[in-house]
């Protein structure tokens, strides 16, 4: 059974400023790169809930980071899209040319 999200948390961990994005394929079937949450700065974490007003229930979600002056870094991992799914998390740590994801688990 495929693992859900309703959500993303992002612990900022580098010496940059990040940004979350959430991509997806909607129902006409067109690559969609939503931004999710505003910029934050090293050492906070957020955590922001996806819109089933925007998003189709269902569908493949991935976390996308922007990084300031740098290198944006995807998620390998996919999640289909359940409002009632958990948030999913993770950190990024590095600098802006050279920075990591790092999968860290659904959040309780």
């Amino acid at each position: 059974m495929a693992q859900t999200a309703s959500g993303f948390y992002l612990y900022n961990d580098g010496g940059f400023v990040v940004s979350m994005h959430v991509l997806y394929v909607d129902d006409e079937g067109m690559s969609q790169d939503d931004r999710i949450s505003g910029n934050f700065p090293i050492a906070q974490g957020k955590s922001e809930t996806l819109d089933p007003n925007k998003i189709p229930l269902g569908v493949w979600v991935r976390l996308k980071v922007w990084v300031e002056a740098g290198d944006d870094n995807t998620a390998a991992e996919n999640f289909k899209f359940d409002p009632n799914g958990p948030i999913q998390g993770y950190k990024i740590s590095g600098s802006t040319l050279n920075n990591s994801l790092q999968y860290t688990g659904p959040r309780k």
